[in-house]
């Protein structure tokens, strides 16, 4: 299967500009979309790709949370991308084609402070290449 993977998309940016306001076009030969978080806040990016033109993959990111909680938002995902070409994963699998597709919101839950440490201190990995210090934590000087 040919997949077109895209991430940090932020259509919610500037939503009026041609490629931020509409769905990432499919790449020729594409069979599937993989969105792999930061794609639209809320419920955005389920609403921009409910009618694309192939399967799409959805694994939510920390921008997409605009609700009070992580579970209220994996809840509402999972109702507003039922019937859509949206597959919206959450701790969950979904088969396309024999392929088998995972997805899951990861995130640290130790607050790093880009200021203190140096970047080097940061555990990275192939899967996980950033981390997000959310507006909640407080920044240490």
């Amino acid at each position: 299967m040919k997949l077109q993977i895209a991430s940090d998309l932020h259509h919610e940016i500037a939503s009026d500009a041609p490629l931020c306001g509409n769905p990432l076009p499919l790449a020729r030969g594409a069979e599937a979309l993989v969105l792999a978080g930061d794609i639209h806040a809320g419920m955005g990016a389920v609403g921009l790709y409910r009618d694309y033109a192939a399967p799409v993959i959805y694994v939510h990111g920390d921008n997409e949370q605009t609700l009070a909680t992580c579970a209220q938002l994996v809840a509402q995902l999972r109702k507003e991308a039922k019937g859509t070409s949206v597959h919206f994963l959450e701790n969950g699998e979904r088969i396309i084609d024999r392929v088998r597709f995972l997805g899951a919101y990861l995130r640290t839950a130790r607050p790093f402070s880009l200021e203190k440490h140096d970047r080097s201190q940061i555990p990275q990995s192939r899967e996980t290449r950033r981390f997000a210090i959310p507006r909640s934590w407080p920044r240490h000087s």
